[in-house]
């Protein structure tokens, strides 16, 4: 059980160590606005995917460890200089969360459907 969490792991502390630069730090600077609502989406697609992968056939489990991660980011971030915690960027977290399940969920789905037809016959 415990090596399903890695990659969940993994993918926290790659997010928690992009959050804690300041802001003059980040690798990339918005080229556009409402950029950052599209990296926030981005970046939370694999915690939605390796939190399911963590979190075996509980979507609700795993979506509620998905927007733990997500609201202790975003409070994080009112701690580093030149950052802020933002509602919005929140909600754009969750959206990629939900994205993330529901990528996992419709790749699992067949799989799990395949093999039982395949016990049953």
């Amino acid at each position: 059980m415990l090596r399903r969490c890695v990659p969940f792991i993994v993918v926290c502390t790659f997010i928690s160590w992009l959050s804690h630069l300041p802001a003059s730090d980040l690798p990339l600077q918005a080229p556009f606005p409402g950029f950052d609502k599209i990296a926030h989406i981005v970046l939370f697609v694999p915690v939605g995917l390796t939190a399911f992968w963590a979190v075996p056939h509980r979507w609700v489990g795993a979506l509620v460890l998905a927007l733990g991660f997500a609201l202790f980011d975003e409070l994080h971030q009112a701690f580093v200089p030149g950052r802020h915690s933002d509602v919005a960027d929140f909600l754009a977290d969750g959206v990629g969360v939900l994205l993330g399940l529901r990528l996992f969920w419709a790749r699992a789905v067949p799989i799990r459907a395949a093999s039982e037809r395949e016990e049953s016959s």
